[in-house]
Formats: C-alpha cells, structure tokens, sequence
C-alpha cells in the first residue's frame, strides 16, 4: 500500500502542475508563469525526492519477496514515473516566456502530448501492478 500511497500523491502532484502550466499558457498571463513553474518544481520534485526512498525502500521490498510478475509490474510503474517527471521538466522548460528555449527541445505541442502519454502510462502500469499484485494475493492460500 505505502508504494500505491506515493504512486498517489505523485499523480496527484502531476495533475496540480498541468492544470497551472495549462492555465499559464491559455491565458496568456505571464505571471502565472512562475506560479506553474514553482508547482512543477515543488510539487513535483520535492514529492518525488521525499517519496523517492519510501517507493525505493517498497520497491526494495517487492522486487525480494514478489513473484516476478509483480516485480516487473512495480519495476515499470517506477519507471513510467520517471519518464513523466522528465517529460513534465521539459514541457516547463519550453513554456518559460521569452526565453529562447535550447534547440534540442520540440515544439511545445509535442511536449503537452509526452506530457499526457506519460501520465497515461503511469495511470495504465498503476492498474497493471494493482491487478496483478491482487491476483497474486488471492491466489495465495489461506
């Protein structure tokens, strides 16, 4: 449960800073800005950072005692969260006004849609670790 809890709370960070950027972006409204950057930076990261040893210490954890299927499962939701906290870093970095953003950065639509695709892979390997970790703790004997 402490690993689903921080899978949580990450979600839940990702959602606050799309909803921020995108109301920065829509409305055009400079000021927003540094709001929407500091909710990437603090709710994102730092929930990161502080969830990073409990969700590296439940991982610890499954990856020993579970079977391999769930392992994998719990392995990949980790990484999906990391990809979307990338994607999220770099969706900011191309929304920052007037800065002239690196080249090696796409166009900001591509990064609204890494953005989202990420979210849905940490959404889709949550349900994949739920189901099988559910399966696995049915089928066990009582």
């Amino acid at each position: 449960m402490a690993y689903l809890s921080a899978c949580d709370a990450f979600i839940d960070a990702v959602d606050d800073c799309v909803l921020a950027l995108g109301t920065a972006e829509a409305t055009h409204d400079h000021s927003l800005y540094e709001g929407a950057i500091e909710c990437v930076d603090v709710e994102v990261y730092l929930i990161a950072q502080r969830r990073e040893s409990e969700l590296e210490h439940q991982l610890g954890r499954i990856l020993m005692l579970g079977p391999a299927e769930v392992s994998e499962r719990a392995d990949s939701l980790r990484t999906h969260m990391q990809a979307a906290c990338r994607d999220l870093g770099h969706l900011t970095d191309a929304l920052i006004p007037e800065a002239s953003p690196p080249p090696e950065l796409e166009p900001l639509d591509d990064w609204w849609s890494k953005v989202e695709r990420s979210k849905d892979q940490v959404l889709a390997s949550r349900s994949a670790f739920v189901a099988v970790a559910h399966a696995t703790l049915t089928a066990l004997p009582l």
